[in-house]
């Protein structure tokens, strides 16, 4: 569901929300961080256009290492 979701905020150095962890990786992420609640990641914001619609949109992705 959107709420399990929204459980796991994607957060920057400033403590402003990025973004979710997509509700298909939850429980991947979960088992590979041992159950912990917070846990470091690596990521950056990629900027794509949408020519059909004729504007920006913005993705990103996050690397989270093996503690």
């Amino acid at each position: 569901s959107r709420d399990k979701s929204e459980n796991w905020n994607i957060v920057n150095d400033s403590g402003i929300i990025l973004g979710y962890v997509p509700e298909d990786k939850v429980d991947e992420l979960t088992t590979f961080i041992d159950g912990k609640d917070i846990h470091p990641c690596k990521g950056h914001v990629n900027r794509g256009y949408d020519h059909f619609k004729k504007q920006y949109y913005y993705y990103g992705e996050c690397v989270v290492e093996k503690s």
